[in-house]
């Protein structure tokens, strides 16, 4: 947030219309973000602005949804049993059976994997967990009003 009031700053523009232009910036250009893992990250990130309570952010409800669909589409699909799982996010019990090939190096990028949000939170209940706060900042009322 302050990266934003330094530049509305420098500007001479207010936080609101350099917030705004921002988001629209990101959600215009948001289908180039090619790679699934990057995609995520910024569905992540989009989706943390859903319970603030900005009108900018509410003001442009509709298209930040429409990203995260989009995105829910992208990475997740459908096990044996019929439930939507997110494809990135990586099993804690899965070990590698072969661990003895695995260079320093391998072993290295699979434990920064663990530890990256991309593989260890599931966007779906992410996503779901911030709309539900959403509903309880804004009121079912005013939120079922950005659904609508």
């Amino acid at each position: 947030w302050s990266v934003i009031q330094h530049v509305a700053k420098e500007s001479g523009k207010d936080t609101d219309s350099v917030f705004g232009a921002l988001l629209d910036h990101w959600t215009d250009r948001f289908d180039i973000i090619t790679q699934p893992e990057r995609r995520k990250l910024s569905a992540l990130s989009l989706a943390s602005l859903l319970p603030q309570n900005y009108s900018i952010v509410m003001n442009r409800f509709a298209v930040l949804i429409n990203c995260l669909v989009e995105v829910l589409h992208d990475v997740c699909r459908v096990d044996d049993e019929g439930t939507m799982i997110d494809g990135l996010v990586i099993d804690t019990g899965d070990v590698s059976s072969d661990d003895n090939q695995d260079t320093q190096h391998d072993k290295r990028k699979h434990m920064l994997s663990r530890q990256d949000p991309v593989h260890t939170v599931c966007l779906k209940t992410y996503l779901v967990s911030q709309l539900k706060l959403c509903q309880q900042i804004h009121s079912k009322e005013v939120f079922d009003q950005l659904k609508g």
